[in-house]
């Protein structure tokens, strides 16, 4: 954040497991291969709306999304022309949020 780029940073953040853990909610079907359960995603961005809960249905291929419908480009496949975008996580008008720079901390 205290980089020359934060003004025009997006950074996703999300895993590539759920990790094991039981989901009480069943994924919904999405193509032959369909959905698995659930995983985080975080969004740090000076742009990023604070505080937001997403309830929307998102995939790995919803980053693809993204970066396809910011910058106008056409979808590589059908699975990311169908995904949700996680344009309802930004807030383009609003003036960039500043660095949050958090103290050092000892563990010892």
């Amino acid at each position: 954040m205290q980089g020359p780029d934060w003004a025009t940073t997006a950074i996703v953040l999300t895993w590539d497991d759920f990790g094991g853990f039981y989901d009480h909610v069943p994924p919904p079907a999405a193509d032959r291969f369909g959905f698995g359960p659930r995983v985080p995603l975080i969004v740090i961005s000076p742009y990023a709306k604070q505080g937001v809960v997403s309830h929307t249905v998102y995939e790995f291929a919803s980053v693809l999304r993204l970066i396809e419908r910011r910058y106008d480009l056409a979808p590589l496949g059908p699975r990311d022309a169908a995904a949700n975008d996680l344009l309802e996580m930004f807030d383009f008008d609003q003036a960039p949020a500043p660095p949050l720079i958090r103290p050092l901390r000892s563990c010892s």
